[in-house]
């Protein structure tokens, strides 16, 4: 996370103070690398993060490996969610939604 090109040039804007909460907000979650990464400049500028946001867990791990680090994940949707919402709107049949959570659980042990 890169400090920006504008506005006070830090990496963390906004009013706030050290052990103040913060949460990440983000629009989905594979492998939480960037989570992470985001999280470490929250708290090395002295915020507090126990909890990341996002639309979409894509099931791959992201979770486990934010709840292993002591945080905690909440996500409006997962993949089977909306693999789940594409079947009973008869987008996707049944065979197909087998075939994308089969790959997403090799991904998970690749």
């Amino acid at each position: 996370m890169e400090a920006k090109a504008y506005g006070t040039g830090q990496r963390v804007e906004g009013i706030y103070r050290e052990g103040e909460t913060a949460l990440v907000v983000d629009d989905v979650i594979s492998l939480a690398d960037s989570k992470l990464e985001a999280i470490a400049v929250l708290e090395s500028a002295g915020l507090v993060v126990k909890d990341v946001m996002v639309v979409v867990d894509r099931q791959m791990g992201g979770a486990d490996l934010l709840s292993e680090k002591g945080y905690t994940l909440h996500a409006l949707y997962t993949l089977t969610d909306l693999l789940d919402g594409l079947v009973v709107a008869e987008l996707i049949n049944p065979a197909r939604r087998e075939e994308v959570l089969e790959w997403l659980e090799q991904q998970r042990h690749a």
